[in-house]
């Protein structure tokens, strides 16, 4: 797959390579599982702190959906707050 990019976007890219980032498609992929977390954590906003709790535990072995299921229990907190 290729993208591409105006220039402005080219150098935001650029900026971010070297720190956590080795290359532009890290970054990208990067990009694309935090929206991908984002819309899963507002599908999941309805669920209590039990099942995403339950859903923490059944998903571990994925890092990413670890990570998804601890932010939805976190933002469940503060909504609750």
């Amino acid at each position: 797959m290729n993208v591409s990019l105006t220039p402005k976007l080219a150098r935001h890219v650029q900026a971010q390579l070297g720190g956590e980032f080795g290359n532009a498609s890290e970054y990208v992929r990067d990009l694309l599982r935090r929206d991908m977390l984002a819309k899963q954590n507002a599908s999941l906003a309805p669920l209590t702190e039990r099942d995403l709790a339950d859903l923490a535990a059944q998903t571990e072995d994925d890092p990413v959906l670890v990570r998804m299921a601890r932010r939805s229990v976190a933002t469940s907190r503060k909504a609750r707050l």
